[in-house]
């Protein structure tokens, strides 16, 4: 299954067969930028936030984590992703399913 976003159709690896889902989350910081010289005392209640370098998290369930990490190596070698965990989520009456973070940025 490949996850293509955007106008041009580009923004996610491909994730393999055994994905049961994928979801993406984008993040940035808030930074402060405020001025620190001497002619912000006259104000000094006056703040300036801009956005930070945006990170984009997938947290891809699947039932075999090795073949999805090994696809993900093989494609993600540039070091724009990077896998961040894996978990497993047992279950008493399903199949056990395994949680993959990467995250770029």
């Amino acid at each position: 299954m490949a996850v293509t976003l955007g106008k041009a159709g580009t923004g996610a690896p491909s994730f393999g067969d055994n994905v049961i889902s994928a979801t993406l989350t984008e993040e940035a910081p808030t930074i402060d930028i405020t001025s620190r010289s001497t002619d912000d005392t006259a104000n000094p209640a006056y703040r300036e936030f801009k956005t930070g370098i945006k990170a984009e998290n997938w947290e891809i369930e699947c039932y075999d984590p090795t073949g999805l990490v090994s696809e993900l190596t093989t494609q993600l070698a540039d070091g724009t992703f990077g896998v961040v965990s894996v978990s497993e989520n047992i279950t008493i009456d399903g199949p056990n399913t395994y949680t993959v973070t990467i995250r770029k940025g």
